[in-house]
Parts: structure tokens; C-alpha cells; sequence
């Protein structure tokens, strides 16, 4: 199957991209952090090829194995984030408690549960059958979403929480819901995540850095337009950057798509455009193509996902968006989301796969 094939060989090329990226964003952070300009890039070697094992094993479950686990990932994905609220458990990075410490091993909760989230939406909605269109029907898969949101938010992660909440909106549209539905469910949602965007002065601060850039851009992101600029058309080469040098924080993270086209320019920049839509057309068409409800609403939405983060992440990247802490898919540093990325890949390729 053609976009099969367009699938594998997309993931494949722009996980060797993100491989380069880290490899040049981290090497200066790793030596002052630890002493070893690759202990980044080692341990994501390690995820990588731990990403890769999922993938595989992924792909030969298919989305039938998860579907007989819908409601078993939504209670694990509620108590994974609930762990969050217990000291002990938890891990403060940058003034975020989004990482659970275990066993010597750190990872973040909502990059897992949202996958989960997904996970009961598709099962769900599936199930819904002729019922779609009662608000009555909707309002228990609202509730859960704004719990999931609620707990996210706590972290405090605001960005993933928007997410989730679209993510969940989107579900609606899959589903065929009326708009006067969609307008009469999301309305209150959106006004409340417009409230809680100005409820804390760092994000009031990052709101007022948005819309005056001029006069009150954070250093973040003058460092990040700098390098943008900086890369022109053609880049300066990889290992080659002035922003992995110390200059832009979270080079290798949140701002490793800045770093990116400081070294490969508008050229790389744009090939990793044309990978995401690639795996966006692709995916979609394979989801529609199933006579599965489950499988067309999974791989539906953990597309549009993916493609969610790289859109919101290039937005902050360029001061088209307030600062968020958000990866761009593979090409950031960050064990978690690769993982649960590359899971997600593996079930969404097994959507092509001849039985």
C-alpha cells in the first residue's frame, strides 16, 4: 500500500534529521551539564532504539489490541496523572512538576495519558452509533476530557492542556456532531481556556511578549528569530550554529526547530514541512480507509496531534504564538514523547497492514 510505504519512509527520514539536530542543539548543554558533549545524544540513541522495538511491536498488535483496553487505558492514564499530585513521586523542572521520578527514571505522565486519552475518544465515539448528535451522549466524554485537562493544567502545563482539549474537540467533527452542537459544547471550553491563559503573570507576560514583540520580546525568543534569520535559504550547516552555543535556551527542546533551520535554512525547514504533511495525507487516507469506526477515529487523531505540536511549536519558534513548552514531533529531545510517538506510528501503519 502506497501510503504505507510514504508513512515509513517519512518517520524513517525525519527521525534521522531529528537524530542530527540533537546531536548538534545538545552537545554544548550536555558538556556543561555533565562533562560529555554526548550524553544527550547518547541516552536519545538509547530511546531511539527503544522507540523503534515500540514501533515494531505496535504495528503487530494493531488497533485491535488497544481497542480490547480502551477503558483500562482511560482509568491508568487518570491515575498516572493523578501521581503528579503526590511529592514524593514527582519532579520539578523549570518550575513544571510534569515528570514522575521512578526507580531513577523520569518520564512525563500527560505525554502517556493523552495517548491514552485518545485511545477511550476513538472507543468512545465508535460506539456512539446514531446517538451522536445527543447532547446527552456528548456531555460524558466532555466531562472526561476536562478532567484530563483539569489535571494536566495542574502540573502546570497550559500548552499540553490546550491540546488535549482540541484533540478532544476534534473528535466532534470526526463524528459528524452538528455545528450547533460543536458551538453549544466547545463555547464555554474555549472562554474558560481563555481565563485561564491570563490567570498566572508568567503568562500574562508571555501574552504581552506575543503582541508586542518590539518592546517586550522575551531573550528566548529574540534568540530564536536571530538563528531563523540567521539560517537564510540554505543554513549554515549542521554542528555549524551560533544558537546551540549557550545563546538560545532549551536549544535541543522546546527551540530545536529554531536550531534547525539556523543550520539547514528555509530549505530544511521546509522538507520537514513536507514530512509532516506527507505523514498527515497519508495517515488520514489509511484511517478513512478502514472499515473499523475505532481505527479511523485513532489514526484520525493521533495525526492531527502530531501535527498540532509541530504547528503550535513553529509558531512559538517564529513569535507567531506566546511561549509554550511544547516538542516538535522527533526532533526535539525528550524520551517520553518519542516513545509514545513512535507507539502511535506503529498502530497507525498496522492500519495498512494486510491481514
Amino acid at each position: 500500500m502506497l501510503e504505507k510505504k510514504v508513512l515509513l519512509i517519512s518517520i524513517t527520514t525525519i527521525l534521522f534529521l531529528g537524530f542530527l539536530n540533537i546531536l548538534s542543539s545538545s552537545a554544548v548543554w550536555a558538556y556543561l551539564r555533565t562533562g560529555d558533549v554526548l550524553s544527550f545524544t547518547s541516552r536519545h540513541i538509547i530511546y531511539l532504539i527503544l522507540s523503534i522495538l515500540i514501533f515494531l511491536i505496535s504495528y503487530w498488535l494493531g488497533t485491535g489490541f488497544i481497542k480490547k483496553f480502551a477503558l483500562l487505558a482511560l482509568l491508568f492514564s487518570l491515575v498516572l496523572l493523578a501521581t503528579i499530585l503526590i511529592p514524593n513521586l514527582r519532579s520539578e523542572i523549570n518550575f513544571s512538576k510534569r515528570w514522575i521520578n521512578l526507580f531513577g527514571l523520569s518520564f512525563q505522565p500527560s505525554s502517556v495519558a493523552l495517548s491514552g486519552f485518545i485511545i477511550y475518544s476513538s472507543y468512545y465515539f465508535a460506539n456512539l452509533g446514531k446517538s451522536v448528535n445527543k447532547i446527552s451522549r456528548l456531555m460524558p466524554h466532555l466531562i472526561i476530557t476536562l478532567l484530563f485537562a483539569g489535571l494536566i493544567y495542574l502540573e502546570p502545563d497550559f500548552g499540553s492542556a490546550a491540546i488535549l482539549v482540541v484533540v478532544g474537540m476534534t473528535f466532534y467533527l470526526l463524528a459528524g456532531v452538528s455545528w450547533k452542537n460543536i458551538l453549544y459544547i466547545t463555547t464555554p471550553v474555549l472562554i474558560a481556556m481563555l481565563l485561564l491563559s491570563v490567570a498566572e503573570p508568567y503568562r500574562v507576560e508571555r501574552i504581552v511578549s506575543f503582541l508586542k514583540p518590539d518592546e517586550y520580546a522575551s531573550y528566548q525568543i529574540t534568540q530564536s528569530l536571530e538563528a531563523i534569520r540567521a539560517g537564510g535559504l540554505f543554513g549554515q550547516g549542521i554542528g555549524k550554529g551560533r544558537a546551540r552555543l549557550l545563546y538560545l535556551p532549551h536549544s535541543f527542546s522546546d527551540f530545536s526547530f529554531s536550531v534547525f533551520l539556523e543550520e539547514t535554512g528555509f530549505l530544511g525547514g521546509f522538507l520537514i514541512y513536507l514530512i509532516l504533511g506527507a505523514i498527515l495525507y497519508s495517515g488520514l487516507k489509511l484511517a478513512s480507509a478502514s472499515r473499523d469506526l475505532f481505527a479511523m477515529y485513532y489514526g484520525s487523531a493521533v495525526v492531527i496531534k502530531l501535527c498540532l505540536y509541530a504547528l503550535i511549536n513553529v509558531g512559538v519558534s517564529l513569535a507567531l504564538l506566546p511561549t509554550k513548552g511544547l516538542p516538535f514531533p522527533f526532533l526535539s529531545y525528550g524520551g517520553t514523547f518519542l516513545l509514545v510517538t513512535m507507539a502511535e506510528m506503529g498502530f497507525l501503519i498496522s492500519l495498512g497492514r494486510k491481514k
